[in-house]
This record gives structure tokens, sequence and C-alpha cells, in this order.
């Protein structure tokens, strides 16, 4: 902890005072309450503080960012905790971006990005198919389209409007999940059998070249309308269980104790996007065809073993379709409709969700009323059968043009099976006031 905070006061007091660079950031003061009344009265949910730097001259630049996330409550649990302040004052620090440009090297028309960075492939507005590199940080679910920096080489090809982009990373890049979250169901897999405690373990793809992640984007602009095509041979970000190993508990018989493994699913992937405007209408849209290598599970217990497929090799397909636009009262409407999420993964994986978020300004612009709400249906023809939503009505209000103070709440229901189903005992009233610079 001390190393971080020494860490963290030499990055925020040397652009202003020794280098004199341009800084930026914020910070979101983030309160949580579960209105599942069986939880506790406060959710331990972080505050976060970004701060980013940037600087560099006209054929070099860099930007650097670091997120700093705190939490509410100590982690305490001995006396001798209280020695720790880790566990005192828990804070977590991530370097977020850290890349340099250099333009027009090694010729005229090629830029070069080099670090950790955020890519931003795709045009719809959030959930993207064909944004490959980039894993999703769901540690927050009402920020479900959050992305995480990863180290990569960016090149860009410009001329006469057409752009043409490589991208090199050298290893896959797994999602982060939120805290507390439980991350295994076995009776998915497993039948009949009482478990008494579970061991997972990932193992990341080996630091080969073959295991390196490559992809390449042309865009053009025709008509009016920004139109790309892309090609991935990677990694999913998302991990399916590869074997399952199941042996007697010595301490509490007869249950058993279970050790699972996970892996990262190999693809390679070919994508479309476009956006543009139709009228007073923004519209867009986006899509990827993917092609997974099989992977089976092996469940090994005392009886024998056996071996089931989780992944086939049928291509799956996921895309997005969405429009926008203002009316003349200030008010914003933005629906889309996506055929699959982020961590789906296969053919007969995929879900059907129709996005909507409702904006209207009032009191000189000072207040924003707001509804987010996605609809889930795992049967595109029967939409009823297996549904789950998310509902979040908010409202801002901005008592100064960098402060805003956010009051909301997110009800989330569903069938079995379905995403928001399964989380639907996390609804929230939630507090957010964020100060920017």
């Amino acid at each position: 902890m001390r190393s971080k905070a020494v860490f963290l006061l030499v990055f925020l007091w040397s652009p202003s005072t020794v280098l004199g660079l341009e800084a930026s950031g914020y910070l979101r003061i983030d309160k949580r309450y579960p209105l599942n009344t069986k939880g506790p009265y406060f959710l331990d949910f972080y505050n976060e503080f970004f701060y980013r730097i940037e600087g560099g001259g006209p054929t070099t630049s860099f930007v650097t960012s670091l997120m700093t996330r705190f939490y509410t409550f100590p982690r305490i649990t001995t006396l001798g905790d209280l020695q720790n302040p880790d566990r005192v004052a828990p804070m977590d620090l991530f370097l977020w971006e850290a890349y340099v440009d250099i333009r027009r090297f090694p010729i005229q028309n090629i830029d070069l990005r080099v670090g950790k960075q955020r890519l931003n492939w795709g045009t719809a507005d959030g959930f993207n198919p064909t944004d490959y590199f980039n894993p999703e940080d769901l540690s927050d679910f009402l920020r479900l389209t959050r992305k995480l920096p990863v180290e990569s080489f960016e090149a860009t090809y410009y001329l006469n409007g057409f752009s043409l982009t490589a991208v090199w990373s050298p290893t896959a890049n797994p999602i982060l999940f939120p805290r507390d979250l439980p991350l295994v169901d076995l009776s998915s897999f497993v039948e009949g059998m009482e478990v008494s405690r579970i061991e997972e373990n990932l193992e990341l793809p080996s630091r080969e070249w073959k295991n390196s992640q490559v992809a390449l984007k042309a865009k053009v602009n025709l008509w009016g309308y920004d139109i790309s095509f892309s090609a991935f041979s990677g990694h999913e970000h998302f991990p399916l269980p590869t074997r399952i190993v199941l042996s007697p508990d010595p301490q509490e018989p007869p249950t058993m104790i279970s050790e699972m493994t996970f892996e990262l699913p190999r693809v390679w992937a070919l994508g479309a996007d476009f956006a543009g405007d139709l009228g007073d209408f923004g519209v867009w849209g986006e899509g990827g065809v993917f092609f997974p290598t099989p992977m089976d599970l092996r469940i090994i217990t005392p009886a024998g073993e056996q071996t089931t497929p989780v992944l086939s090799d049928q291509p799956y397909l996921k895309w997005i379709l969405g429009v926008d636009t203002f009316f003349w009262d200030g008010a914003y409407i933005n629906l889309q409709f996506s055929h699959g999420f982020p961590t789906e993964i296969g053919k007969d994986q995929m879900g059907s969700y129709l996005l909507a978020t409702f904006e209207k300004p009032f009191l000189s612009d000072r207040f924003i009323f707001r509804v987010r709400n996605i609809f889930e249906t795992r049967d595109f023809y029967r939409p009823t059968k297996s549904w789950g939503t998310l509902v979040a009505p908010e409202i801002s209000y901005f008592p100064d043009d960098n402060l805003e103070i956010l009051l909301g709440m997110a009800f989330l229901s569903g069938k079995e099976g379905t995403l928001f189903g399964r989380w639907q005992d996390w609804d929230v009233a939630y507090l957010s006031i964020e100060a920017s610079f």
C-alpha cells in the first residue's frame, strides 16, 4: 500500500510542477444500497479516481493514465489485519493506459501506436462484436460497456480517405469479473453429487508466437457512411471449462472436492460495420462471424471418466443494429438490437437483447432524467418464454459544468437460465458524485 501511494503522489505531482504536461481526469464517489433486504445495508463497492497525462510534439506524443479504485469498508477478520494498510483501507491501483504515438513512421502515410491502449473498434454504442482485442470490464454491472486497455502494436496506413490498420498483441487477455460474484455453477456439468469445495484454475495460453493475437481492418467513407471490414485471429476473453476432477472430501464424506480447469477458446473472425446519418437519425450496425476451435470438457470421477463438448466448431454470428435521434425539446432516444452478449460463446449460446436509453433535460439542462433498459430473450421467436430485463431510472443534477450528482435505481429480473435472471437478487439504489477536471 505504501509503495502504491508513493507512486501515485509522484504521478500526480510531476505534470504541473516539473514536466508541464496536460492533465485530466475525474473523481467518482459511488455508494450502493441493495434493495434485497436479506443482504447487507450497504455494498462494499469501489470509488474511482482516474488521472490522465499526455504530452509530446508534432511527430511523437504519449499518454499515461492511472485508475485508482478505493473501497468503503475495511477487510478485517483478525487483529493482525489491523497492521496491514491494504486490509484497513483497501485500494486497487491500475496502470490504465501507457502508449506512445509515432506519426509518419517509417514512411509519410503510416502512424504507429505502441503500448497499453484501448483500440475502440466497431461503430455500435457500447456492445461491439468487432471490438476483438480489449476484454470486458464487468466489475460494475451498471457499466457493462467498459473495456480494459491491453498491450498492443497498432500501425495505420492512410491514403485519400482510405485507411488500413494492423494490430498485434503478444497475448490473450481475460475478462474482469465483479468481486464476490459466484463464478462456477457445477450443476450444469455434474449431477447427483454433493460438492463441498470448488478449486478453480485458469490456464492462459502459453507465451508463444502462435498464441499472440493479430487483426486487420480496412476503412473507407462511401456515400457519407463510414464502412469497415476486419479480420481477427486470437482468443475469446471469457473462459470455458475443459476439465473437472471430482475426488472424495476426507473431512466431509460423502461429499466431493471439485478441481476445475478453465481455458480461453481459440477463435478467428471476420467482421464488418457501418455508421452514418439517415435524415435526422443516426444509424449504425456491425457484425462478426466467429470460427471457433472446438473444446471438450473432461469430467473425471472415482467412477470413471467422460468427455462432453463445451464448444463446437460451428461458426456463430454476433451482430447489432442501432438508431438514435434528438427531439425538438432536447429529449434523446437510443435504440439498439443485439444478437449475442460479450460473455456468450458458441452458436447455441446466443441471446437476443433490446437496448433502449431515453434522456430528457429540464430546468436549463441542470437536470437530466434518464431511463436505461435492456430486455433479453433466449428464444427470438418466443421472447416471453425465456426473458430477462434490467431497468435503471436515473436523475442527474449538474450544479456546475464539471460536477454531476446522480441518483438511480436498477431492477433486474428474469426467467431461470437468462443472464439477468441469474442477477435478479442484485437490485440496487445508488448515489454517484463525479467531479471532473
